[in-house]
């Protein structure tokens, strides 16, 4: 909803599917506010509640994240490429062991973006590349580059407000025993 000529109040809700698309992975309700300090530069504040799917045994854990957005972006005739800083929160529910994850895990997301607009279609294939620093890992672990993160998508622009986001995600974790996740999404805004 937009708040004026540089305002907006964002809600989003987003389902996240894995193995092969046919188990729910997690579902996130965000809310946020997002301020167009000028044409090439946004800040955004964000809270989002996260149900984490945990496996066949056990329900679903809530979490909660807190993050800013702060985005530079580069607009060439249908072309827009971005660079975006997320300074991020997430406060995990369920008990985790303080040797191998922290309750809180702050981390520090960098991301680059390139999007390019079909003119008159409302189509705009995009991908991307996100490095995720974990800044209070365990002494045990220390802190790390945490995750490589790259996406191929489409969105679709029903109206400036409404839009569709399909993508699919390939995860590169970083760990002891590095692992290759891959998942897909459904995002409606």
């Amino acid at each position: 909803k937009q708040l004026g000529k540089r305002s907006s109040i964002i809600w989003d809700e987003e389902l996240r599917l894995k193995e092969n698309l046919s188990q729910i992975d997690r579902i996130y309700t965000t809310v946020g506010y997002s301020y167009s300090a000028c044409s090439w530069f946004k800040a955004a504040a964000y809270y989002a509640l996260i149900a984490n799917n945990r496996g066949k045994e056990e329900s679903m854990e809530m979490r909660h994240r807190f993050y800013l957005e702060l985005t530079a972006s580069y607009k060439t005739g249908n072309w827009t490429f971005s660079l975006r800083e997320r300074p991020q929160v997430t406060v995990h529910t369920a008990h985790t062991d303080p040797e191998v994850a922290p309750r809180s895990a702050w981390v520090l997301r960098h991301r680059l973006m390139g999007e390019y607009k079909i003119a008159r279609t409302g189509w705009a294939p995009y991908a991307f590349v996100e490095l995720t620093q974990m800044f209070n890992a365990p002494a045990t672990v220390g802190n790390y580059l945490e995750k490589v993160r790259s996406s191929l998508g489409v969105k679709y622009a029903f109206s400036k407000r409404s839009s569709l986001d399909i993508y699919y995600r390939f995860d590169y974790k970083v760990t002891n025993e590095p692992t290759f996740d891959t998942s897909g999404a459904l995002d409606f805004i």
